[in-house]
């Protein structure tokens, strides 16, 4: 594996798509949400609260994608029954109980690969670990997590919601370098996103990793639509194993 004083120091990973997959239905994480909301004592028709949550969420959608803003799922819920005529913010308990809701069928449904853990720990021999991970709710990233015992193997956690950036924005990469106390040139990034992962880890100074997978077969092709300026992967995988031997092979030379 890496020698001692190897150039690379650090290897950062995607969530969702690259280290787990999620199982659940939008509807049923809906269906959590207005259930709470009766709950809470919130009268309003399952099908009102529906419509007016997919226009709130379709605006601050646009707004994270065009400014890289986070704009955290208790937003969404506060401003959609502020349309409905419940004045309550963020903060408030009723907001944070129904986004705690909403992601609970994510949770629990959440599907981690048995390899992924023993790669990990295998790589934290020689690496230090991050995660930076683009999520509208910290706390159901820190569950996932919790639930299947991967927390205690990364050094850095970047969450979105807690950065208050999202990638490929450089900042939420940054935390992930400033919580190692590395340079990008030391660190690759593993993701399965041609944009958020690899574009927004090469902005930094990275080495880009995307990962390949039948959900998400990225070909050299989407690159030529992106234009000859927009950064490429450094490599291209098809499996987590496939990134473990990737990563011995490089810094043991």
């Amino acid at each position: 594996m890496a020698q001692e004083g190897s150039l690379m120091k650090a290897v950062g990973f995607d969530l969702v798509g690259t280290l787990c997959r999620p199982q659940a239905r939008e509807e049923e994480c809906v269906r959590e949400l207005c259930l709470e909301l009766g709950r809470s004592g919130v009268d309003v028709s399952h099908e009102m609260f529906v419509e007016a949550y997919d226009r709130v969420a379709l605006k601050y959608l646009e707004i994270r994608r065009t400014t890289h803003r986070e704009v955290n799922n208790r937003v969404w819920i506060a401003e959609t029954l502020r349309t409905l005529g419940l004045e309550l913010d963020e903060d408030h308990e009723i907001s944070w109980r129904s986004a705690d809701a909403y992601f609970r069928p994510y949770v629990e449904k959440m599907e981690v690969p048995v390899y992924v853990a023993p790669t990990l720990s295998e790589l934290r021999k020689w690496f230090k670990l991050g995660l930076v991970t683009n999520f509208t709710h910290a706390s159901a990233v820190r569950d996932i997590l919790q639930r299947n015992n991967l927390a205690q193997l990364f050094d850095s956690i970047a969450i979105s919601d807690e950065v208050g950036w999202r990638k490929p924005h450089i900042n939420i990469f940054k935390k992930f370098l400033d919580d190692v106390s590395l340079k990008p040139y030391e660190a690759f990034f593993v993701g399965d996103d041609p944009t958020y992962d690899v574009v927004g880890a090469k902005n930094i100074g990275m080495r880009a990793i995307l990962l390949q997978s039948e959900e998400t077969n990225f070909a050299e092709s989407y690159y030529k639509r992106l234009g000859i300026h927009d950064p490429k992967p450094d490599v291209i995988l098809k499996s987590l194993r496939d990134v473990r031997n990737y990563l011995s092979s490089a810094t043991s030379t």
